[in-house]
């Protein structure tokens, strides 16, 4: 019986040379997909703007949870760090 890689795709036999791929990224076909967006850490004015527009249109319009902004001390903290996902296309899509 042949080995099948959690995709259902059947796994190549082991060799005596070592893969050049780390065991957290998964597999061949797991490395060759896309993904729908990329995570990184917010760099620039257009990047926070677009996040923090992000942010106020859930929290602020769409959940009413603030009257006109959700802005706090740790928005303007030089320590914090946003991070953002970005498509494809490179629009900030999320954040946190």
């Amino acid at each position: 019986m042949s080995a099948v890689n959690l995709d259902g795709s059947l796994a190549l036999p082991a060799v005596d040379d070592p893969q050049d791929i780390l065991a957290l990224l998964g597999d061949r076909s797991t490395l060759a997909r896309r993904p729908a967006f990329r995570i990184e850490e917010a760099h620039g004015t257009a990047d926070l703007a677009a996040y923090r527009e992000l942010r106020r249109a859930a929290f602020v319009q769409e959940q009413g949870l603030f009257a006109h902004h959700d802005l706090d001390d740790h928005d303007t903290d030089p320590r914090t760090v946003v991070l953002i996902a970005k498509d494809p296309a490179g629009t900030v899509v999320g954040g946190v």
